[in-house]
């Protein structure tokens, strides 16, 4: 912790929208209708129709505080809003919202082309705030004051490297629960939170849980941050790609060795290979519980628990993709100085293949391995590759520089990766085998790789488009190729497929 200053301050409230919003002299009407639309229904985004639906619904029943927002947004149009009707009213107010100036809301497409509305970062994080003040009555300082001691329980315990100690502590964990266990037997009856305690843990769970979905979207806005940025570094350096590239790498890095980043990185981790699903299993669990003893309490958001958490994490995983795509455009994107190097450099290649052409030991099993998470790497982005240029003509190295549209065609099927086919291969064999789960390894065992290495990259860049998938850093699998009549061995974490 350190001592903040007055332009700190001044510049957080201008650019944080959960904290700007209060300065404006709309805030309860746009506050209210934002958290009963967002935050009560425990949704994170909507369609543009559904949301300008409940906006519509929402103004004609607070007619009157809609008014102040009018006369704010008024200096934005040329005609009086009040005159409008209804339907361009909503959207002079989304448009409104949406500004450089105010962001509370974000719109973006989503792959079903549908336009999709979603809070800003700054006002995921405002909700839960003012939902705390708005239940300050609700005051859970027992389950709150138990999360602190478990905190530090655990902290203690796990920082030190005392084996002595770390040894006597567990004996003495195990000695109250074969206690407890004891006193089960003996009576026949289980200790349990009465009433009160069971809603006060309830109601700080919620609370933690919405917590957390606000510091997703926090890494969601970081995201977007860095494509704005990169986009307007593209603008300035013009040709120079490696400084690009190297600016965007450095902000990537940036974010997913942060804190936040790796903590985010550990929790998606937890939800891709947790297949037993123990938060839904828990959830169940205490659901019946609250049903058996008839505790009334509203547990929507703890049964949406397990969804709301995989949908958040699923929005940031896919901005990082997105970000990595762009990366990785960005190397596609190759000066004229580029391209000669790199005829420079499949000229020297030729070379070289054709000094070891002859070589007996080229002739032996050539292995080699293969990191499937690159630092470059974040969970599910799509591994970094040189994407194939449009509109620009084939370069084909010829000694006497003659074009032939035969080996053109050879070239490029020879080199070319059908994904689409490759796709088609997994959900084959899932149909085929009836398994719910496969390695890359039994994969290509059924489809041998034709193309090479990079055809066994598009499989693993496949499997992080899929909903579930794992990659394993624990266990290795090999995976055995021909190529130009040699044989290949490429060692990989272990990839595993899953049924959607």
């Amino acid at each position: 912790m350190r001592a903040i200053s007055i332009g700190e301050i001044n510049e957080i409230i201008n650019k944080d929208a959960g904290l700007s919003i209060i300065r404006a002299k709309s805030a309860p009407f746009v506050i209210a209708f934002l958290y009963n639309t967002f935050y009560l229904n425990s949704v994170s985004s909507l369609t543009y129709d559904d949301f300008a639906s409940k906006l519509e619904v929402f103004l004609s029943e607070n007619s009157e505080a809609g008014d102040e927002f009018e006369r704010e947004i008024q200096e934005d149009e040329e005609e009086l809003i009040s005159t409008k009707d209804i339907s361009s009213r909503i959207r002079a107010y989304i448009e409104s919202w949406l500004s450089d100036r105010k962001h509370y809301i974000r719109r973006y497409r989503n792959q079903e082309k549908v336009e999709i509305i979603e809070l800003d970062a700054g006002l995921s994080r405002l909700l839960p705030f003012i939902a705390r003040i708005i239940n300050s009555n609700e005051i859970t300082t027992e389950s709150s004051f138990n999360y602190i001691l478990t905190q530090l329980k655990s902290l203690a315990n796990n920082i030190n490297r005392n084996p002595k100690e770390r040894i006597k502590e567990l004996e003495k964990q195990i000695e109250e629960l074969q206690a407890e266990k004891a006193e089960i037997q003996k009576t026949n009856k289980v200790k349990t939170f009465d009433t009160r305690k069971t809603k006060e843990y309830l109601m700080d769970l919620e609370k933690h849980g919405r917590e957390m979905l606000g510091e997703f979207s926090q890494l969601e806005e970081n995201f977007r941050q860095i494509m704005n940025n990169i986009a307007i570094k593209q603008a300035d350096v013009d040709d120079n790609k490696k400084i690009l590239l190297g600016y965007s790498l450095s902000l990537h890095k940036e974010l997913y060795s942060s804190p936040q980043g790796q903590s985010f990185e550990s929790f998606w981790a937890y939800m891709m290979r947790n297949q037993e699903d123990q938060i839904t299993r828990l959830t169940d669990e205490i659901e019946e519980n609250l049903k058996r003893e008839e505790i009334d309490y509203d547990d929507s958001f703890l049964r949406s628990l397990r969804s709301l958490f995989y949908d958040a994490g699923k929005r940031v995983v896919k901005k990082n993709s997105i970000l990595t795509e762009r990366m990785s455009k960005v190397m596609a994107t190759k000066s004229k100085s580029e391209r000669k190097g790199l005829i420079k450099l499949l000229s020297e290649l030729k070379a070289t293949a054709a000094s070891l052409k002859n070589n007996e030991e080229a002739q032996e099993k050539i292995t080699m391995s293969l990191n499937t998470e690159p630092d470059l790497s974040f969970p599910l982005s799509r591994t970094l590759r040189l994407e194939k240029e449009e509109n620009i003509t084939p370069i084909i190295l010829y000694e006497d520089k003659t074009s032939n549209t035969d080996a053109i065609r050879a070239l490029k099927s020879e080199f070319y990766i059908d994904e689409k086919k490759l796709e088609n291969n997994i959900n084959e064999y899932f149909f085929l085998t009836k398994k719910s789960s496969f390695t890359l390894s039994e994969l290509v065992s059924y489809y041998p790789i034709l193309k090479g290495l990079e055809e066994i990259i598009y499989y693993i860049s496949l499997a992080e488009k899929r909903d579930i998938y794992a990659i394993n850093k624990e266990r290795k699998e090999e995976i055995t190729y021909s190529w130009n009549d040699k044989r290949y061995t490429v060692l990989l974490d272990e990839v595993t497929f899953y049924a959607k």
